[in-house]
């Protein structure tokens, strides 16, 4: 169990100072860990002496030819040695170390089953009740009781409900409610349909608002980009992890879906999002069943560039700067539409 974090208590240094609360340097926290010592760095950050760390029992987790070493500096961490930092692939290591290790859900697991709790909720109500354009029904009367179809007309149907004045709450993600609906809904679907239990459940759910919120933040906090798309994208990866996939599963999801919706514009919030909604999560999980089928866009092809990151890198600069004046005319068009 976590006992402190380190990113938490830079963070809360940083705001005493800039906030007046504290003028003298070092800063001592007082933490479940112990006293951290805190000093001023330049260009406005903060270090911390996290003190020395101490091994974490438990059973070794094996990568290749190497074991994890367990150890806590007031916090959980694993730690790999290598020869080539640059050139390690920390990306894929991950990815499957944690397909083994038990990673400590304490400190997420409250707030991913209220979030779940919370958007379920709304879903259900806007399947039982008429409620904007209703598009969640609509796609369970015209597709049928699928996996893949309730997926996408649960979702819808949160945003039917959420965008049409329901009082329900909804829990967000990335400063959204239907970007955390989007990015739970369907993923806990599918968990139910798979029956995988509740702690992979949150690990999948977990998953997508990770995903969700790197996804949104190379476009910024506003842009004329759906954010919608980014969502329903990471429910598509999160999706693939349930099924087994790893760490190339999840990479190609991602590049295949963000190649197709990336165009979907925002245009402000109406019952219209569910549509939108419902096309992003169709797309995610389109994604998933092209790598299953052994296809798969290519860099160079549109926006997509060499390798996942390359290609979300390209998409935030769609967002954040291509995007700028798409915004202001969007604004214009409705503010003078009759």
């Amino acid at each position: 169990e976590a006992e402190m974090c380190g990113n938490a208590i830079r963070c809360a240094a940083r705001y005493a100072w800039d906030s007046d609360w504290a003028r003298h340097e070092p800063l001592r926290i007082l933490t479940a860990a112990g006293v951290r010592v805190l000093h001023r760095a330049p260009q406005n950050a903060v270090t911390a002496a996290m003190g020395r760390p101490s091994p974490l029992s438990g059973s070794p987790i094996r990568w290749q030819e190497q074991t994890l070493t367990r150890l806590s500096i007031g916090n959980p961490h694993g730690v790999l040695f290598c020869r080539d930092v640059v050139g390690f692939p920390l990306a894929e290591a991950a990815a499957e170390i944690a397909k083994t290790a038990r990673l400590n859900l304490e400190a997420v697991e409250p707030l991913i089953q209220r979030q779940l709790r919370m958007n379920l909720a709304i879903a259900e109500e806007g399947l039982r009740r008429d409620w904007g354009a209703n598009i969640g029904s609509v796609l369970l009367r015209h597709n049928g009781d699928g996996v893949k179809n309730r997926a996408k007309a649960m979702a819808a149907a949160g945003s039917d409900a959420r965008m049409s004045g329901c009082e329900l709450p909804v829990c967000i993600v990335s400063g959204s409610g239907n970007q955390g609906i989007t990015a739970s809904v369907p993923v806990a679907v599918y968990a139910k349909e798979l029956n995988v239990g509740e702690e992979k459940t949150i690990r999948a759910v977990l998953l997508s608002d990770l995903l969700t919120i790197h996804l949104k933040t190379g476009i910024g906090r506003l842009s004329a980009y759906c954010g919608a798309v980014s969502a329903g994208c990471a429910a598509g990866a999160a999706i693939a992890w349930l099924h087994g996939g790893g760490y190339a599963e999840i990479a190609h999801t991602l590049v295949n879906a963000l190649a197709i919706t990336s165009g979907i514009v925002c245009d402000g919030a109406k019952p219209s999002c569910a549509a939108k909604i419902a096309t992003a999560v169709e797309t995610g999980i389109l994604g998933y069943e092209m790598y299953c089928d052994g296809q798969q866009f290519y860099s160079g092809e549109g926006l997509v560039g060499k390798g996942v990151e390359r290609t979300i890198r390209n998409i935030g600069r769609l967002g954040r700067e291509g995007m700028r004046a798409t915004d202001e005319e969007i604004l214009r068009i409705m503010t003078q539409c009759v």
